[in-house]
């Protein structure tokens, strides 16, 4: 009887531990594609990477030295990258889109403005309601964290 238990038991404690593991791994996994796309940028330009992070299939990097600023989203199959040269921004600015009724985000985007002004603004999202994530859990504080650390580097 007592084998029994400890099988059962061991079943039973595989079942609920291996799919936490498995997505766990997938989950870091995931998240080293990502921070290899900002190494390999490093590496390959010769910079240093000060400063990064990572949420739903978008990672985001900043190297101080250089002036840059790389945005690495997921998007279908591939990896589409934005670089900013940050010694050509005249502003950082975080602009939250509301439903209709003003009750909930639906979209957080960091907008860059630039010196000359014939260059048209650039667009970071990280937040948007209709391709992600339905609730925000931390892009609200990750966006300000961007924006004040955005705005640091070009004062």
């Amino acid at each position: 009887m007592d084998t029994s238990v400890i099988i059962i038991g061991t079943i039973m404690l595989v079942a609920l531990c291996g799919p936490i593991i498995y997505f766990n791994r997938l989950k870091a996994n995931s998240e080293k594609k990502f921070i290899k796309q900002l190494d390999d940028y490093a590496v390959s330009n010769k910079y240093t990477l000060d400063s990064h992070d990572f949420w739903s299939n978008t990672v985001i990097g900043i190297y101080k030295s250089a002036g840059k600023l790389l945005y690495v989203a997921k998007e279908g199959g591939s990896f589409a990258k934005n670089e900013i040269n940050l010694h050509n921004v005249k502003r950082c600015r975080v602009v939250e889109v509301k439903n209709e009724d003003k009750t909930s985000v639906v979209r957080l985007e960091l907008v860059f403005s630039y010196v000359d002004a014939n260059t048209p603004e650039t667009s970071l999202v990280f937040y948007d309601a209709t391709r992600s994530n339905f609730l925000l859990s931390g892009e609200l504080q990750l966006i300000k964290k961007w924006h004040d650390l955005v705005n640091s580097t070009l004062a």
